[in-house]
């Protein structure tokens, strides 16, 4: 019977990627995902794991310290999964057995995620009773990856989604865009005409005091509203909001409105803001159309929280064609996933908006 491991983690993002990840293994049996919460203790315990996987990036400090009671009480094994950016030092004493402590990868890091498969696969068998402390070095996969992220989610059925009747046909536009995105930003926003029927909000990756003044030169040539997203402001149709630099921009339902919500929640893959993040809150709003737009950018943000998009089904994604790109990473990661179903250079995204926030376009691609 092979070997059994849950994983807890605090991250949606998290839970998804990994459950897909795992979730055809043949060679160690995943049971599940949850939060770390009485809920998702509860189910833990219900399945009754050989190993509890621990996402130390999403768990709070009060977690951390009764994780290794938690270990021996319920699971007798755990495995700690640490970001890149996390030390290992102090956190656990000399003698404690049965943990070890790994390097996590970027999320949907193409040159990565399927080493670290690999390496959770090799460790999870190769582990028999307690042992030491592992320092993150030692836990390393000498397994090249063979596969790309494509493969990775090539059994995840992408949704044919029907003519949808929303409710006073609500939609909401979600850009995500890093390295070369004010350029492409200023192609896109320029080309959308006043009166849209749609509220825009936007993460560019930037550092603080840099956004404002983006939203300020790009409010000046468009036609369309530009502005900084300010913390619980109303999203109104036809004003495109930038998430602050070094913040996060979420939305949230509030009576019949959506508003925004600033934070400074820890940075998810490196970023603040992340494109995931905002997708993520989307993903929870169920009465909105969305249409979700990739453009240039490092690194793979917003692919994961496309993901969680399109299992909600309401959506319609963009990926900026390749051929336009400065940097090719963020489009290519989400077209990766299955869930992208328009690709277009840049000079025809806006076009391409247009034609899904149209009164009259009933079917969402």
């Amino acid at each position: 019977m092979h070997p059994t491991f849950f994983l807890v983690s605090d991250s949606a993002v998290t839970r998804i990627l990994y459950g897909k990840m795992f979730e055809n293994n043949k060679e160690v049996n995943f049971l599940g995902a949850a939060r770390f919460n009485e809920a998702g203790i509860t189910k833990m315990l219900k399945v009754s794991p050989d190993f509890l996987l621990v996402d130390l990036d999403n768990i709070p400090k009060e977690t951390k310290d009764g994780i290794a009671d938690l270990r021996k009480k319920y699971c007798g094994k755990v495995i700690i999964i640490l970001s890149k950016d996390q030390e290992e030092d102090g956190l656990f004493s000399g003698d404690e057995k049965g943990i070890r402590l790994i390097k996590r990868p970027e999320l949907i890091d193409l040159s990565a995620m399927e080493a670290f498969k690999t390496t959770i696969n090799q460790l999870i068998k190769s582990v028999n009773g307690t042992y030491a402390i592992t320092s993150q070095s030692q836990v390393t996969s000498q397994v090249k990856p063979k596969t790309s992220i494509h493969n990775m989610y090539s059994e995840m059925k992408r949704q044919d989604l029907s003519p949808l009747k929303l409710q006073n046909n609500k939609k909401i536009i979600c850009i995500g865009t890093s390295t070369g995105g004010p350029g492409a930003l200023q192609k896109v926003l320029t080309k959308l005409p006043k009166g849209m029927e749609a509220p825009i909000v936007i993460v560019q990756h930037m550092p603080p005091s840099f956004t404002k003044s983006l939203a300020n030169r790009l409010n000046s040539i468009c036609e369309i509203d530009v502005k900084e997203a300010e913390d619980g402001e109303r999203l109104v149709d036809g004003i495109a909001y930038i998430a602050p630099g070094g913040k996060h921009l979420t939305i949230h339902p509030s009576s019949d409105d959506l508003i925004i919500k600033i934070s400074e929640d820890p940075p998810v893959n490196g970023h603040r803001p992340s494109v995931d993040v905002m997708f993520h809150s989307l993903s929870l709003i169920e009465d909105y159309a969305k249409i979700a737009v990739i453009m240039t950018g490092m690194g793979a943000d917003g692919a994961a929280g496309l993901i969680e998009l399109k299992k909600q089904g309401k959506l319609t994604a963009i990926a900026e064609a390749e051929e336009s790109c400065i940097v090719y990473g963020m489009p290519k990661a989400a077209i990766s996933t299955g869930c992208v179903d328009t690709i277009a250079e840049i000079n025809d995204i806006a076009s391409n908006i247009l034609k899904y926030t149209k009164k009259d376009v009933g079917k969402w691609m």
